[in-house]
């Protein structure tokens, strides 16, 4: 499982060049991003009522991505860089990993799936 350290070094590396490529996360840098990875977490309970059952030191794999692209975002602006891909994006890929749906596929509730309701529910043309 990753830790808070991964998702660190993690957010480092999807800011582009806020960290050279390969180097270590300096001990300033970490207790920093660390520091910022608390508030962000705290922000996702208040403001997007997102709560993490687990330590960030024995984080899901799942969440490895998402929470690195957000504190990426959060970081960026310290180093002056831009990161990857978009804020908003990553708050999506949080909660479609926090949240997944799970809608059954029976899209008119008579019991059974069928091969159209399938398609319909990958392609999302249910909504």
């Amino acid at each position: 499982m990753p830790n808070k350290a991964d998702i660190v070094r993690m957010a480092f590396s999807r800011a582009n060049g806020a960290n050279g490529v390969g180097d270590p996360v300096s001990g300033e840098d970490y207790d920093f991003a660390a520091r910022v990875l608390g508030a962000l977490v705290a922000e996702l309970v208040v403001a997007h009522r997102i709560t993490l059952g687990f330590d960030l030191d024995n984080t899901p794999d799942r969440y490895l991505l998402p929470l690195a692209d957000l504190l990426s975002h959060e970081i960026a602006g310290q180093y002056e860089v831009t990161p990857q891909g978009s804020k908003t994006g990553a708050l999506m890929r949080l909660r479609a990993v926090h949240n997944p749906y799970v809608r059954d596929m029976d899209l008119n509730d008579n019991g059974a799936t069928s091969e159209g309701e399938i398609t319909a529910f990958d392609r999302g043309a249910y909504f």
